[in-house]
C-alpha cells in the first residue's frame, strides 16, 4: 500500500497467463482479467469498442495472431464482440497470405538474412511495414495484388 501511494511500480499480483501451446484456450480467470483490464468493453484497436455485458457473446482474441508469429500469452489478448472477431481473423489471415506472396516468414522464424530480403521486397512495392518486423501492415494497399 506504501509503495502504491509513493508512486513507485508493484510488481502483478498475479502471475500472468501463458498457454502451454498455441491451442491451449484461455481459463475463466484469465478470460475475467482480460475483460476488466479493457474496462469491460471490445478492444477499439481490433473491434468496434462498444461496452460488453454479462451474458453477451465475446472471445478473448489475440492482438498479434499465432500465425502471424503472436505468442498464446495473457498479454497478447484483448476482448472482441462475437461479430468483431471475424473481421479481425480475415485481417489477420490476409498478412499472413500476403507475407507468404512476398516470401517472407513470420518474426518468431525468420532469420536475419531472410527477415533483411523480407523488407526489402516490402520496400519495392511500397508498403508502410513488414511482417518480419513484427509491424501492421496497411491490407488496402494490396487489395488487389495480382501475385
Amino acid at each position: 500500500m506504501r509503495d502504491r501511494q509513493e508512486g513507485r511500480d508493484m510488481s502483478r499480483s498475479v502471475p500472468e497467463w501463458i498457454g502451454r501451446t498455441d491451442d491451449t484456450p484461455v481459463p475463466p480467470r484469465a478470460r475475467l482479467r482480460i475483460l476488466m483490464r479493457f474496462g469491460r468493453r471490445c478492444d477499439p484497436a481490433g473491434g468496434c469498442g462498444r461496452a460488453i455485458r454479462p451474458g453477451d457473446a465475446w472471445t478473448c482474441d489475440h492482438v498479434e495472431a499465432i500465425i502471424n508469429g503472436g505468442a498464446n500469452r495473457e498479454r497478447n489478448l484483448h476482448p472482441l464482440w462475437a461479430w468483431c472477431e471475424p473481421v479481425k481473423t480475415r485481417a489477420d489471415v490476409r498478412l499472413k497470405s500476403i507475407a507468404y506472396r512476398k516470401g517472407c516468414a513470420t518474426p518468431a522464424s525468420s532469420s536475419p538474412r531472410r527477415a533483411a530480403r523480407c523488407r526489402a521486397r516490402w520496400r519495392a512495392v511500397g508498403a508502410a511495414a513488414c511482417p518480419a518486423d513484427g509491424s501492421d501492415a496497411k491490407f488496402e494497399k494490396f487489395r488487389d495484388d495480382p501475385e
